[in-house]
């Protein structure tokens, strides 16, 4: 829900947009659009899993709630990126580090004092959104924002410009998050845990590997750009060596210390989940390579033939998690989880060498 309230590559154009063809009011306006579609979509999805999955209201209300952060969340973004744009993106940084130090604090704070989950995160939300309006007095004026958004055509030629990229991060988090809807259908919310926590790994490599490879896009496109077929070649291939080596050790660690680690820290014991983290652990190796491919596409300016991808393995996803965690449990769960990632990285992988064959013979 929290990427259609972002609404996909939105800060990316805004963040580019020097010239700029798009003012701050008609990125303000379709944030406003995909935050309102994002609610939407939130109380239809809650409905529908109270009548077919069985929610409690308690489940629900909670979940409302973690939605209104995101919510919150995706609304601060659009100032983070006006802000990043002029050239501060301490700015919007710091509202995002003290506003969700604050959630989690007040969160902590409150559940420890009244052990019940639903009074500390409203407690919670109602501190962010304080702190939220605080932040936004000080900020907006300090960067001449103003809070004045546009509704006119031009915020609806914006969203037709970034609907492909926003399907693209719609449909990677989906995929990302898949096994999980499909053991909330078909098991109940003790296994949905678990499988929260032996996955935490695959979010770390994901994350990681972000690190490693962002710092290098300005030179990759420059090297694109410029035509250096050679050494755009090479710096795909080092990536690839780089995130190999990373699963090869991140593999290790998680069969030498993932469970005892995971066990201390969530307090439950997760030993009989061991082959399901494993199998994760080379599933985020693989998810990784899968981002980094997606992001060369997108470089390369083929956004259709990433969601092309992605809207496949998302359709994969719809029919066949139910029917394989029902019948094999979560570790089947977790192997079709690797083996979809597999498929979608080998799919980009071809892309793109198809793209670097044809270019050169293009520019002759």
């Amino acid at each position: 829900m929290a990427t259609i309230g972002k609404s996909g590559g939105v800060r990316t154009l805004q963040v580019t947009d020097v010239a700029p063809k798009h003012t701050f009011a008609e990125y303000l306006g379709a944030r406003l659009s995909t935050l309102l579609l994002m609610i939407a979509i939130s109380i239809g999805y809650l409905l529908h899993s109270t009548l077919q999955n069985g929610y409690t209201l308690h489940k629900v209300i909670v979940l409302l709630v973690l939605c209104s952060k995101c919510l919150l969340e995706a609304f601060e973004d659009v100032f983070a990126g006006e802000c990043q744009k002029q050239g501060r993106l301490d700015v919007g940084a710091r509202m995002f580090v003290f506003r969700s130090i604050t959630f989690m604090a007040v969160a902590a704070v409150m559940l420890l004092a009244v052990r019940r989950m639903l009074p500390a995160l409203v407690t919670a939300l109602a501190a962010a959104v304080l702190l939220e309006v605080l932040q936004l007095t000080v900020v907006l004026p300090e960067m001449s924002i103003s809070l004045c958004p546009s509704l006119d055509r031009a915020v609806l030629a914006l969203l037709r410009k970034c609907l492909p990229l926003a399907v693209c991060t719609f449909s990677f988090f989906y995929i990302t998050n898949a096994p999980k809807y499909a053991i909330d259908r078909v098991m109940d919310d003790e296994a949905q845990a678990c499988y929260g926590f032996i996955a935490l790994p695959v979010f770390a490599i994901e994350l990681l590997s972000g690190f490693i490879y962002q710092p290098s896009l300005v030179d990759f496109a420059k090297d694109l750009a410029d035509k250096h077929f050679g050494k755009v070649r090479n710096r795909i291939l080092m990536q690839i060596v780089i995130l190999a080596g990373l699963t090869a050790l991140a593999w290790g660690a998680a069969y030498l210390l993932g469970i005892p680690l995971l066990s201390m820290l969530f307090a439950v014991d997760l030993a009989r989940y061991k082959s399901e983290m494993l199998v994760l652990v080379l599933a985020g190796g693989v998810l990784a390579v899968m981002a980094y491919f997606s992001t060369v596409l997108t470089a390369m300016d083929h956004p259709l033939l990433i969601m092309f991808g992605y809207l496949s393995a998302l359709l994969l996803s719809l029919f066949l998690y139910t029917p394989v965690i029902r019948s094999y449990g979560i570790m089947g769960g977790v192997k079709l989880y690797l083996t979809l990632c597999i498929l979608v990285s080998v799919y980009e992988a071809v892309c793109i060498t198809v793209s670097l064959r044809e270019r050169p013979a293009q520019n002759q």
